[in-house]
């Protein structure tokens, strides 16, 4: 499960960037031209501040990279609450 972060809520910091370190919310699974769910997912290792786009909560997802026609995309995947999943896209 995604831990939940104290924060500003994805406002913009002092020197005007998002705090979510660019991560955008996609609601659907077919990116980069194809369904990523039917791809490999590698874990990074790393996790990712993103904004929960309902109710403006910082969240820390895991990320992992997938690979489209030989070329890397990140992405991060995690759980807002029990069952409710979100996925972001940079």
């Amino acid at each position: 499960m995604a831990k939940k972060k104290q924060g500003n809520h994805g406002k913009k910091n002092a020197a005007g960037k998002n705090r979510a370190g660019g991560w955008k919310y996609t609601a659907s699974g077919n990116l980069f031209g194809t369904n990523i769910y039917d791809l490999k997912w590698e874990n990074t290792g790393r996790q990712a501040t993103v904004i929960d786009p309902l109710y403006g909560q910082e969240h820390l997802f895991t990320v992992y990279t997938v690979t489209v026609n030989g070329k890397k995309h990140e992405i991060a995947y995690g759980e807002f609450s029990n069952s409710v999943y979100g996925l972001y896209t940079r």
